[in-house]
């Protein structure tokens, strides 16, 4: 014959299930009766806490450089604080104003002849622990963002493309230094000759490490040096993006097994991980009216 379970174990099954259960349910359902809660079993606590705040305080006095002041004077000096504090407030939002500003303008002034509408995204999330991770912008349909909608930073340095998961309201941004953006193709300019041929220039396959730079290999053979700009030369990327750059030569070195090629190693000026927002260049496709429709 089976054995009945006491009450006292009965209860104390029965609130293990429970705190079971509770652990896990979404914070949301949880906060609004546990608040209420904390705030009931922390009222007989509070004379306590009180008391002991004053005799802190007494202790160990707070070291204020006013506390000597007459209390206008005291009065006087916190305006005098906030008031810069406010000022300061203002000067970083003219800042960060004339910034996006900037950029706007540079996206419309380099693009290639490609009817661009340029936006300012903010960053509204990471990837934790990746450098060339995924990127949360606050921009989306609504906005006209689509796949494969180019991001840049300041007008002409490539950051990425925005992925497939776009939404009316946000959408993610793959860096092109992310290994999932995989290769990308670009010509090799020299930093002292701007006048320099883009049909002479050496064509150069990229691969992202994760580590913020690209590598690829080119002919020994080729005239690059360390500081030579890269830019992007890839239609598989948007027409918006091409001429783009992509970073500068930072190393050459020759391959073990192969002393007739170079390995070049890549970086970008600016890594996405760094910026608070982003231009993203929005194409406009522009519709003709066929023969008779005139």
């Amino acid at each position: 014959m089976a054995r009945k379970m006491s009450p006292s174990k009965q209860a104390f099954a029965l609130a293990l299930c429970v705190t079971a259960m509770l652990a896990v349910l979404p914070n949301r359902w949880l906060q609004p009766w546990t608040t209420d809660l904390a705030g009931i079993v922390n009222l007989p606590l509070t004379p306590f806490e009180d008391a002991g705040g004053r005799i802190k305080a007494w202790l160990r006095p707070i070291d204020d450089p006013i506390a000597g002041e007459t209390e206008q004077v005291q009065k006087l000096i916190e305006d005098r604080d906030e008031t810069l504090a406010l000022y300061r407030a203002a000067q970083l939002k003219i800042d960060l104003l004339q910034e996006e500003i900037g950029q706007l303008q540079d996206a419309v002034r380099f693009h290639r002849g490609v009817t661009v509408t340029p936006i300012i995204a903010q960053v509204t999330g990471r990837s934790p622990g990746r450098a060339g991770g995924l990127l949360r912008l606050k921009a989306g349909t609504r906005e006209g963002v689509v796949p494969g909608t180019v991001a840049v930073y300041r007008g002409v340095h490539i950051i990425g493309r925005i992925t497939d998961d776009v939404g009316r309201l946000g959408s993610k941004l793959l860096p092109m230094t992310d290994r999932a953006s995989g290769w990308v193709a670009g010509i090799v300019l020299s930093a002292d000759d701007v006048a320099a041929s883009v049909a002479d220039a050496p064509h150069v396959d990229l691969y992202p490490q994760g580590d913020g730079t690209l590598t690829g290999e080119i002919e020994r053979a080729r005239d690059v040096h360390k500081g030579d700009v890269v830019q992007l030369s890839d239609y598989s990327w948007p027409d918006a993006a091409q001429g783009m750059m992509i970073g500068e030569i930072e190393s050459i070195s020759t391959k073990d097994d192969d002393p007739l090629r170079n390995l070049v190693v890549v970086r970008p000026h600016y890594l996405a991980a760094d910026l608070n927002s982003v231009t993203l260049k929005i194409e406009q496709i522009e519709l003709t009216q066929g023969g008779g429709e005139k």
